[in-house]
């Protein structure tokens, strides 16, 4: 959502000391203090904001100048491979000021904070004002969210708790949307699904609110229900600069003069199942690859700047020189290259520990390269780096959602797993890199 916004206008309020807010979010840059969710701006001195500062989540009201309402959590949230669902609650009118402004995340109410400052008893709050402008993803048209939002509701004059939005899956035991939660959305209140990708910021609380949204608000496979991978900001050479992530961590570009492997998926492949993805090559110095590496060992790699190719615990096909090399040594040679604008297509068969290459969706590898006895470990993820220090190669990649960066693919292939959207067609078997194809 860089660079993009949601705007709804609020009226008269139901209840303006009463609301509800829930959302489920997956973040992008850890580390980033710009992360806001959502925020009310009035002007520098009276604002109403929900953000990340420093991996914690902070969501506080300004009035004149001053703090008058601030709840920040003491956890930290660190992980880009997961949806969170967020639900913070206000109700200045409860008898008990500990529980005026409450917050739970996955379900489970937070306790400990490092900031609790409640309202004084039936405070209005800042946000749930007549003619204000609600935001999603921004902060006075700045500052913008870099991630993912999905199923935001808003309840004006309820103070509703965590279950009313979520509910534990009974097979897996992990917490869910509920698809149709029972609410009262009041005069305020909306429900942005954001399932409809042609009308994003529809409402479906019934109450028909109108949004104006500005930017290139993308719409994206990636959800709650169905988590599909990205490329790992946490996992980087350690004692050296960073590779740069954008576009919800699918955009990967190393810094110049940095390792020689530089990214990971964010989600690993266990030893059963088929997994696909697309890599579009933007930069490329002679000298990129993807492929696999074991997860026992990445760690290692990251530390020692070595080509994953040049390891016992990486398979890459190196796109320029048309080989796939493990350990420093060629597995097969002579294959088609890939240059710049040219799309890799990764298909990972963990049943039968096989790698195959496509180059535009052409098979180059027949018959697939074994990595059996060679690439180990409790799991391996998908990963790119390249052969060299110099240069700062750069890749788009699709791990299902259907875009290079911001630009949707030009025609889906065939996918009979329904598991991701993809230029080419997923060989049969395959499918997307995500938690259903996982769970298949």
């Amino acid at each position: 959502m860089a660079s993009t916004q949601i705007n709804y206008t609020q009226g008269t309020p139901t209840d303006g000391i009463k609301y509800t807010l829930s959302m489920w979010v997956k973040r992008s840059n850890e580390g980033a203090d710009s992360n806001y969710l959502a925020s009310v701006w009035v002007d520098g001195s009276n604002h109403w904001c929900m953000r990340f500062i420093t991996d914690q989540l902070d969501i506080y009201d300004n009035v004149s100048g001053s703090t008058t309402t601030e709840i920040k959590t003491t956890r930290k949230f660190r992980d880009p491979s997961a949806w969170y669902h967020i639900v913070y609650v206000y109700d200045s009118a409860n008898v008990t000021a500990g529980d005026r402004q409450r917050l739970y995340v996955n379900g489970v109410e937070e306790t400990i904070f490092d900031v609790d400052t409640n309202p004084s008893s039936s405070y209005a709050s800042i946000l749930n004002v007549s003619g204000r402008d609600l935001t999603f993803g921004a902060r006075n048209s700045a500052s913008y969210w870099d991630g993912c939002m999905s199923h935001i509701n808003f309840c004006d004059g309820q103070a509703y708790a965590a279950s009313d939005f979520g509910e534990t899956d009974s097979t897996s035991g992990l917490w869910k949307i509920k698809a149709t939660p029972s609410v009262t959305y009041g005069n305020n209140g909306f429900w942005l699904k954001m399932e409809d990708s042609s009308n994003l910021d529809l409402d479906s609380s019934g109450n028909s609110q109108s949004f104006t949204t500005t930017g290139n608000l993308t719409a994206t496979k990636d959800n709650p229900s169905n988590n599909f991978s990205t490329w790992n900001p946490l996992v980087t050479s350690v004692g050296l600069d960073s590779p740069t992530f954008l576009n919800g961590n699918t955009f990967l570009q190393a810094a110049s003069n940095t390792p020689k492997n530089y990214g990971v998926s964010s989600l690993a492949m266990p030893k059963t199942g088929k997994y696909f993805s697309e890599h579009k090559i933007v930069t490329n110095n002679d000298c990129i690859q993807f492929g696999i590496c074991s997860s026992d060992d990445a760690t290692a790699s990251f530390q020692s700047n070595t080509p994953f190719s040049s390891t016992t615990y990486g398979m890459m096909y190196v796109c320029p020189e048309g080989k796939i090399e493990y350990n420093n040594s060629n597995e097969i040679t002579g294959l088609t290259t890939a240059g710049n604008n040219d799309i890799v297509g990764l298909a990972i068969d963990m049943d039968n520990e096989k790698m195959y290459i496509y180059v535009n969706g052409a098979l180059v590898n027949s018959g697939g390269t074994s990595f059996a006895s060679k690439v180990t470990g409790d799991f391996v993820y998908m990963c790119t780096g390249d052969g060299t220090t110099s240069g700062n190669d750069s890749v788009y990649s699709n791990f299902g959602n259907g875009y290079f960066g911001t630009t949707a693919i030009t025609s889906a292939g065939t996918n009979a797993s329904n598991n991701g959207l993809f230029e080419y067609d997923v060989p049969s078997g395959f499918g997307a890199l995500c938690t259903k194809q996982i769970d298949s």
